[in-house]
């Protein structure tokens, strides 16, 4: 019994031990040659490093009465064959016909997966490590349905971890980093399940590639950086040249919108313009007219009047030139006073028809 403690503290340490603080005993009782004992000691530490003590402690001596500490299982077996199992509480167990075979923590814990070489489907070697979080949820299949579950479940995290990377390309890795935890932890809790072990998730810690795969990402991200930059400062110049051009139209729409604008004003103006100076003259001739016919002697007047205006202008024209074409004869402007007056009583005459009508 002795012996068979010694071994037992050897494989998984005090039951108090922290996770990482095992020790290995040198008994060379336990062991045999120097060489064999060392050997067994390095498998031994190896062994402790990835199933930890905190799921499997040391069983406690049956005392009839026995005390199951909160988050802890016992084991129990009877003429050496599975009996029950003991959760937290006072039970009474059998001496010598019962014994407590197994005793595990089964809060939730993080196990470290230790770092490890991998391939992506791209050939390019990394190193990676994780986390590993669990908790026992059945002492029995735990303790009869494999040996060392967590060392085993240790080991086909690793497989499942290099399985994986090798389906996808690096830059993939570092961008489905959740995906990549989404499908180990999916198949460790398929195989887990027949160990009495729940599997509840697992985060990548590190991801390490080698120098001169971090140059050759540097290198790419500098470039893909660069390609951004390019890429936005010409949807910049896009952008500020079809706004420009937009502004160009909207102020050529205004000023051409401005100039029809006064164009018609204008239009108008001197359509107004006509009208009023038309009626102006029309309604002098109509006081001329009007003011003939009440006159005794209007007719003469207007003679009068007509061929001292034509002298009067005669005179002005032949003071801006030296040669003037006329289309009558000069010498007889009683012939010319005649014809204005002709014209003159042409226009009266329509002028008093068309006071006379009445308007519609």
């Amino acid at each position: 019994m002795m012996r068979r403690g010694r071994v037992f503290l050897q494989m998984y340490g005090s039951a108090n031990a922290p996770y990482g603080t095992h020790h290995v005993s040198q008994d060379p009782v336990a062991g045999g040659g120097s060489g064999s004992s060392s050997r067994m000691m390095m498998q031994r530490s190896q062994k402790m490093l990835l199933d930890p003590a905190s799921f499997i402690e040391r069983p406690p001596r049956n005392t009839l009465l026995n005390i199951v500490p909160q988050g802890h299982e016992y084991v129990v077996e009877r003429l050496g064959r599975y009996h029950r199992t003991l959760d937290s509480g006072w039970w009474v167990v059998i001496p010598i016909i019962d014994k407590i075979r197994y005793n595990y923590n089964v809060k939730e814990q993080g196990i470290e997966i230790p770092n490890q070489s991998a391939i992506t489907s791209d050939n390019v070697m990394v190193e990676i490590d994780g986390v590993l979080f669990l908790k026992i949820v059945d002492s029995s299949k735990a303790s009869y349905n494999i040996e060392n579950p967590v060392f085993n479940l240790i080991n086909l995290a690793q497989t499942t971890m290099r399985s994986e990377i090798g389906r996808m390309s690096l830059d993939s890795l570092f961008r489905e980093r959740a995906s990549l935890n989404q499908n180990i932890v999916e198949v460790l809790r398929r195989e887990a399940n027949e160990w009495g072990i729940e599997c509840k998730r697992y985060e990548i810690r590190d991801i390490i590639v080698s120098e001169l795969v971090r140059r050759s990402m540097d290198l790419q991200a500098e470039a893909e950086r660069k390609k951004r930059k390019l890429i936005l400062e010409s949807e910049g110049e896009s952008t500020a040249t079809v706004n420009r051009a937009n502004g160009m139209k909207v102020a050529q729409q205004y000023v051409a919108d401005a100039a029809k604008y006064t164009t018609e004003k204008g239009a108008e103006g001197e359509a107004a313009a006509i009208r009023i100076k038309a009626a102006a003259v029309s309604d002098n001739i109509t006081l001329i007219s009007e003011a003939i016919d009440k006159a005794k002697h209007g007719t003469e007047a207007i003679s009068l009047r007509v061929a001292e205006n034509y002298i009067e202008k005669f005179g002005e024209l032949a003071k801006e030139s030296n040669t003037v074409v006329m289309s009558q004869p000069v010498s007889d402007p009683a012939t010319f006073a005649t014809q204005a007056l002709s014209v003159f009583n042409t226009v009266a005459t329509s002028a008093s028809k068309g006071s006379s009508t009445p308007g519609k």
